[in-house]
């Protein structure tokens, strides 16, 4: 039963989370055109998809070897992105309510973030690190835009080789597989160590290790009682989304325009908007 469910919410969960980021991105258009943001201030430039592989197999490395020296940063700015993708979805979401006044809805989704961040830290439930997984990639989605198809082409091609090599060659290098490696390692929680540290209540009930919301995870039972997780990097979604999302800004943007066009043949071909002629008999006499 499981390898037909886990399969099948994996593949929702993942096509859901384009389906919203993508659509999201017209959000983020509207309020880039009210804030004056530049247009092209988060676009992926030729260069930029280049570096993508670059960035990211030194970043594996980074983590790969150093992973204990930087710990506590990782935690730290793991939490300040999930405040800040699970404040914006609240956001959105929450404006869609027209009874709601900005403060209020400001104010709601900065609790709810907050809230999300500290059920992470204090528990370590996958549930708490999907909803952050979620947020996360459909703030990617949203936000990264591509410029054009060959930029596309290029990070796709480019991340392609990145992630074969990573996950299917890098133990003949490395002796170990150093894409699963830094997938399934888990952080040491600072938060709990310095609660503890000053005797803070309830802080040896927090957890001690933190599954980084890098990635979502399905649990799954086997025949003893034993609960496993299978794994779905949040770049797995949030790459293939930007694709998407491009391509549905593209189609949005040919169906403006051609309704644009249809509307101005239609007014050419409608004899009470044409501008009628003024008789040779009612033309003023010098």
């Amino acid at each position: 039963m499981a390898d037909v469910v886990v399969p099948l919410l994996t593949a929702g969960v993942a096509v859901g989370t384009i389906v919203v980021g993508s659509f999201q991105s017209f959000t983020v258009q509207r309020w880039m055109e009210r804030e004056d943001v530049p247009s092209d201030a988060h676009e992926v430039t030729t260069r930029g998809a280049c570096l993508f592989p670059v960035i990211g197999s030194l970043s594996l490395l980074v983590l790969f070897f150093f992973f204990s020296v930087v710990n506590d940063f990782l935690v730290l700015y793991m939490a300040v992105s999930a405040y800040a993708s699970v404040y914006a979805c609240a956001y959105s979401l929450l404006g869609r309510a027209r009874r709601l006044r900005e403060g209020t809805v400001s104010a709601a989704s900065t609790v709810l973030a907050v809230l999300l961040v500290f059920a992470w830290i204090s528990t370590n439930h996958y549930l708490f690190i999907n909803l952050i997984g979620f947020a996360l990639c459909v703030t990617m989605i949203s936000l990264l835009r591509l410029n054009s198809l060959k930029v596309g082409a290029l990070a796709g091609a480019g991340l392609f080789v990145y992630d074969t090599f990573w996950v299917f060659f890098s133990h003949l290098v490395f002796k170990e597989n150093v894409m699963v490696k830094v997938a399934t390692q888990q952080a040491s929680n600072p938060v709990q160590k310095v609660a503890a540290a000053a005797n803070v209540p309830g802080a040896e009930s927090m957890a001690r290790s933190l599954e980084l919301p890098i990635k979502f995870l399905f649990p799954v039972w086997t025949a003893g009682g034993e609960v496993r997780f299978s794994l779905l990097g949040l770049g797995d979604v949030a790459i293939p989304g930007i694709f998407v999302c491009f391509c549905l800004r593209v189609d949005e943007h040919l169906r403006s325009k051609n309704s644009a066009v249809a509307m101005e043949l239609k007014d050419l071909e409608d004899p009470a908007a044409a501008v009628p002629l003024r008789s040779p008999s009612s033309t003023p006499r010098a």
